[in-house]
């Protein structure tokens, strides 16, 4: 199999640490512990393992991009007059596609602490660009010139275009999952690829599920790209890219405390708040190795907090 990858961009990289001393902000205030514990401990969180041949650091070895090399970037984001993110749909849907794409939404709301909104879906863009012998591909670039970016709203921080046909960005490619650029708030990937009707396996709830899954990461994943966040290399986080979809689903759905930092810096919310209605997310859709891990975060974030005198 051919390379296949999240978005052709950057990485993302930050050195574990478990910082021993308070951190302080610029004019000297200490920050909130709140905020030190989920920015900083990473007891929660399974480091990185070394890539394996094919995995896409084998592939595509990356820099790093540290918290400060970030806040330097003066990435995309929320803005005065950019408040929400807004998903469009491409080219037909399946019944269950389109009760994905509306979950995935809701999903991502909740990790962007953005409204997101599901726009009215649009036409594919004629023909497609080639044929393989698994079917019809379009290129992502013609995807995001042609389709998605004369239609990015002026009020949204990012518009992220979703498909049922496979894609690929460039000829030496097999397909690709998806491809965003944050300079111009656009992004799209296709989720034909984790049905199993697209590999000739039967539809079970087992493999809705996980087609669930694999939607929200890579939604979510793309959307961080889209907020300058680039691919992390030091944890198991949702920013990590992938090869391959057995990579893809060694990931979590979650951003690990370097890049939850980035996020933060960017939109600014509750932390806490954040992990909770993701909690609820997953309680109510059945993922319960994610509400236990999340249980388990919570209660580490939650403990730095200070205990009411009586």
């Amino acid at each position: 199999m051919g390379f296949l990858g999240l978005a052709i961009l950057g990485c993302g990289k930050d050195r574990p640490s478990a910082s021993a001393e308070p951190a302080t902000l610029a004019g000297g205030e200490p920050i909130d512990p709140v905020l030190q514990t989920a920015f900083h401990d990473d007891s929660d969180f399974q480091v990185l393992p070394p890539p394996k041949e094919g995995d896409w650091l084998a592939s595509f070895p990356e820099p790093g991009q540290t918290v400060a090399e970030y806040e330097a970037s003066d990435p995309r984001g929320r803005t005065e007059t950019r408040t929400k993110f807004v998903v469009l749909p491409i080219g037909p849907f399946t019944g269950e596609g389109q009760e994905v794409v509306a979950d995935a939404a809701e999903f991502a709301e909740i990790f962007l602490t953005l409204p997101v909104e599901v726009a009215s879906g649009v036409d594919l863009p004629g023909p497609p660009d080639r044929t393989m012998e698994w079917g019809a591909q379009y290129r992502t670039g013609r995807m995001l010139d042609e389709v998605i970016l004369p239609r990015l709203p002026s009020d949204a921080v990012g518009l992220m275009g979703l498909t049922m046909s496979d894609l690929y960005p460039d000829n030496s490619w097999n397909y690709v999952f998806g491809q965003a650029t944050w300079h111009e708030r656009v992004g799209v990937y296709s989720i034909v690829r984790y049905f199993p009707e697209f590999w000739g396996q039967p539809r079970s709830e087992a493999t809705d599920q996980l087609a669930l899954i694999r939607t929200m990461a890579v939604f979510v994943h793309e959307a961080g790209h889209m907020l300058g966040i680039k691919h992390c290399i030091d944890y198991r986080c949702v920013m990590n890219g992938c090869n391959s979809l057995p990579e893809l689903d060694a990931s979590p759905l979650f951003l690990c405390p370097h890049d939850l930092e980035k996020l933060h810096t960017n939109l600014g919310f509750d932390v806490v708040a954040r992990y909770e209605r993701l909690r609820d997310f997953c309680a109510a859709k059945g993922l319960t190795d994610d509400v236990t891990w999340l249980d388990k975060r919570l209660a580490t974030v939650r403990g730095a907090a200070p205990v009411p005198t009586p």
